[in-house]
């Protein structure tokens, strides 16, 4: 089955687009994948989708499924290929787990009706229906493509973790990421910390750098996800970069980063919920490309004899495309794609709104 695949993730460095294809082993293939970087229109609107009225929010939603449609079609031509069905995971626009619900920005009918193409979306509800955290989803392709590792790590927007051993499964956000560098940059007028620079002209702030440590969230048991509104309201503050420079933050927040991961995979080994005798975790996500945030995880990680590994550029940059094409697939096959042994939910689910064309 072949599988076109559209996501935004949450630290708005752009579109991925993919065609994947998944076979009954299981097995994927990426036969092609891209990154577009947001126009400035949408890259200004969707940071603050959340506090638009109910109105000028679905205005929006019509506005950005069209748009999303013909990015569809441009890829669609280009690759000239059969597709049997369309993956979307939208922009995050909000994540309230207590409330039982979860909002990615697109609308599967539209974009159906526009592409012709049959679409699924709207994944995370149905977990959280049954008490689930509706998040991380990776588990499922942690599990079934990349098994020997002890556990994955992905360095997104925010940063996640998913492992097993024996008869335990774990799978919860760990906390802040990318959004962290992404906002340093931001205060100096860029997209991101290019070839981090910030990062490396910065120096760590103590003061900073306990703040960082003192986040309640840091602290919840798992199963835990992270909402983006939530993040932004701790980390980054209104008047933080009165405070310090945007070289100290970015500095400090890869010190900051690096430190909660690696103290999670420490806990969870000596709780035996990972291995404590496999020392491998596979690293992915744009995290892995900034130099400073990469060599503060190596360097924290080998202090608590783990090993982390960066696997291929492809792996690193569209692992979430493969694991979107993972749930459509399940989904049109009726399988459970969301494990409740790693959200919390009272069961498995089935899940994923199927719109026609």
């Amino acid at each position: 089955m072949v599988i076109l695949v559209i996501m935004s993730g949450s630290s708005l460095d752009g579109i991925d687009l993919g065609l994947i294809e998944i076979s009954n082993s299981p097995s994927y293939k990426i036969i092609a994948a891209q990154t577009i970087p947001y126009p400035i229109f949408w890259s200004n609107v969707l940071p603050k989708i959340g506090k638009k009225s109910a109105k000028e929010f679905f205005e929006l939603e019509a506005l950005y499924s069209e748009f999303i449609s013909e990015l569809i079609l441009e890829f669609k031509d280009s690759q000239r290929l059969e597709i049997d069905c369309i993956s979307l995971h939208g922009h995050t626009v909000t994540h309230q787990v207590e409330k039982g619900y979860s909002v990615q920005l697109g609308n599967g009918g539209i974009i159906a009706s526009k592409t012709g193409i049959t679409t699924l979306t709207d994944f995370r509800t149905g977990d959280m229906a049954k008490g689930g955290q509706g998040a991380p989803l990776m588990a499922i392709v942690d599990r079934d493509f990349f098994s020997e590792y002890c556990a994955s790590v992905n360095l997104g927007g925010i940063c996640n973790v998913a492992g097993s051993y024996r008869n335990n499964a774990i799978a919860f956000d760990i906390g802040p990421c990318n959004q962290l560098l992404n906002a340093a940059a931001r205060e100096l007028g860029l997209e991101m910390d290019l070839n981090a620079n910030l990062a490396k002209a910065g120096h760590v702030n103590n003061q900073l750098l306990q703040y960082f440590e003192e986040d309640p969230f840091l602290d919840v048991e798992w199963p835990k996800s992270l909402d983006n509104d939530q993040l932004k309201e701790y980390y980054i503050m209104g008047d933080v970069f009165e405070k310090y420079t945007a070289q100290d933050y970015a500095k400090t927040s890869c010190i900051h980063i690096a430190g909660i991961i690696s103290e999670q995979l420490s806990r969870l080994r000596k709780q035996y919920l990972l291995s404590p005798d496999a020392d491998e975790v596979l690293f992915t996500g744009g995290g892995c490309h900034h130099e400073v945030l990469w060599n503060s995880i190596v360097e924290a990680c080998q202090e608590k004899s783990i090993i982390a590994v960066k696997p291929s550029a492809e792996i690193i940059d569209y692992k979430e495309l493969i694991l979107m094409a993972y749930l459509a697939y399940l989904r049109i096959n009726n399988k459970p794609n969301i494990l409740s042994e790693y959200t919390g939910a009272s069961s498995r689910t089935i899940g994923g709104a199927i719109y026609g064309a």
